[in-house]
């Protein structure tokens, strides 16, 4: 569990990095993207728009399902469910951890796979989402929870 919320840490630092680049490229190049010229229009790491934007988006829907997962009260799923002294219930109900559940139950089984729903890079990695994610990991990583 502590694998996944490290993971979940990493990938919305780097996630949060590629989302600033690609809003600067978006900013450079708006009139070239409304004019559908820009896919060849290189970004500062010399990635195309169009290649940042589907790894921005992998990694979007990849922090929604990890995240997602971490929480997930189903009775299959690896989550924190089984650790002392978490409330799951009260964690679903902040509103970042709501959002995110809403996007991946919309994601799975939606027509189209790429179909993430409401969740934003804001959301996955907002200041309350990290505080949560570290504050779990430094509780598991010290053992001041374990699992029942």
């Amino acid at each position: 569990m502590s694998y996944a919320i490290d993971e979940s840490l990493q990938i919305g630092k780097i996630l949060k990095k590629i989302d600033l680049i690609f809003s600067e490229h978006l900013k450079d190049n708006i009139l070239k993207i409304s004019n559908k010229m820009a896919p060849h229009a290189d970004v500062c790491i010399n990635l195309t728009g169009h290649e940042l934007g589907r790894i921005k988006s992998a990694l979007r829907d990849y922090l929604t399902l990890r995240i997602a997962n971490i929480v997930d009260n189903h009775p299959a799923a690896l989550s924190i469910k089984n650790f002392k002294k978490i409330n799951l219930e009260k964690l679903r109900n902040i509103p970042e951890i709501n959002r995110i559940l809403e996007a991946r139950n919309n994601w799975i089984g939606h027509i189209n796979p790429r179909y993430i729903g409401p969740a934003t890079i804001d959301d996955l990695y907002s200041d309350n989402i990290v505080c949560l994610l570290e504050t779990l990991l430094m509780l598991i990583s010290t053992d001041a929870i374990t699992e029942s």
